[in-house]
């Protein structure tokens, strides 16, 4: 757990030259287009381009995934590496079913699952995303060269090398820290309304690697407290998301629960808080929520980055009478809210 957890930072290295754009390519839904046939045009596309083509099917939850993510973006060395390649990223949970028949012989349970594929699209050599050794950008690089020549990953030259291997997991967490120092915990922007109620922009961004819980007022007129009298609560998910929500407590105060993932962010555009803005926007990350006695369960497969345009667009999918609801603060943050 505690190397996953480093891994979650890969260190900022400057790219230059390419973008990254020319290297990532996302298969997004567009209207009633069927997976298949937007997977043909991107290969018929690189074969014009004379470049060969990796799948990464991949998730937001996935933390390999997100640490490739990022080499490719960042890194100097991965896109040298992958000059004549493109990465084409497929969400397993955007393409639920169409995913897992993609490529024949290819069922992407396991992710990240990386796809050397053919000008038809069929298998040519795959690899899981581990296996590209992702403690160091050297090694990815060495290892996406090989499976755009359509040989399977080597072993990282740093394999076996206690000394080395640490020393490349505290190089990413001072990578980590000094990148994390950068961002506020906490932003709100109001952005519109809402008949009575105001819209923002939320940003909460969890600093520590643990998951948590983050407490925010449901209203500007009511500030929030170290005990809740709870008369219902629900879970309620985006609708634009297959499966991240949060917890709404109705009573005094009325307030909401967001999760956040380990050295994670939510992003929550149009996000609708009750009344007009007045002074300040508090959120408190929680060490631990308890409701009736147990401890509130996360998401299944919380998003490392969840990012929602509507956040006024949700529903309810369970809802629950009173219940008494626990929790110790473990911060506290506040912003000047305009």
């Amino acid at each position: 757990m505690t190397v996953l957890l480093l891994l979650l930072s890969v260190p900022a290295v400057a790219a230059k030259g390419r973008s990254s754009n020319d290297i990532l390519r996302y298969i997004h839904r567009k209207g009633d287009s069927k997976l298949v046939d937007l997977y043909r045009a991107e290969l018929a596309e690189a074969k014009k381009q004379r470049r060969n083509t990796i799948v990464m099917f991949s998730a937001d939850w996935c933390a390999p995934c997100k640490v490739i993510k990022r080499y490719l973006k960042v890194s100097r060395t991965v896109k040298k590496a992958m000059k004549r390649g493109r990465m084409l990223y497929i969400d397993v949970d955007e393409w639920r079913g169409p995913a897992h028949k993609l490529i024949p012989g290819i069922n992407p349970t396991q992710l990240p699952t990386i796809v050397r594929v053919n000008e038809f699209g069929q298998k040519v050599v795959n690899c899981f995303g581990s296996d590209l050794g992702l403690l160091s950008d050297r090694a990815v690089a060495a290892n996406l060269l090989r499976m755009l020549a359509g040989k399977a990953p080597g072993k990282a030259y740093y394999a076996g090398n206690d000394k080395l291997e640490r020393k490349l997991m505290l190089a990413e967490h001072d990578a980590r820290e000094a990148r994390l120092s950068k961002l506020a915990p906490l932003a709100v922007k109001v952005i519109g309304k809402k008949g009575r109620d105001t819209l923002l922009r939320l940003v909460i961004r969890n600093h520590d690697g643990p998951r948590r819980w983050y407490l925010v007022s449901a209203s500007f007129g009511e500030p929030l407290a170290e005990k809740l009298t709870v008369s219902a609560w629900q879970r309620v998910r985006f609708d634009e998301h297959v499966r991240a929500d949060y917890l709404r407590f109705h009573g005094s105060p009325a307030v909401v629960a967001i999760p956040v993932a380990g050295y994670g962010s939510v992003e929550l555009d149009r996000w609708v808080t009750w009344g007009k803005p007045a002074g300040k926007f508090v959120a408190w990350q929680l060490n631990e929520l308890k409701i009736g006695g147990e401890s509130a369960e996360f998401q299944r497969k919380l998003p490392y980055v969840l990012k929602i345009a509507d956040a006024s667009k949700t529903r309810v999918v369970k809802a629950f009478g009173a219940a008494k609801v626990d929790f110790t603060v473990g911060r506290k943050f506040e912003v000047k809210v305009k």
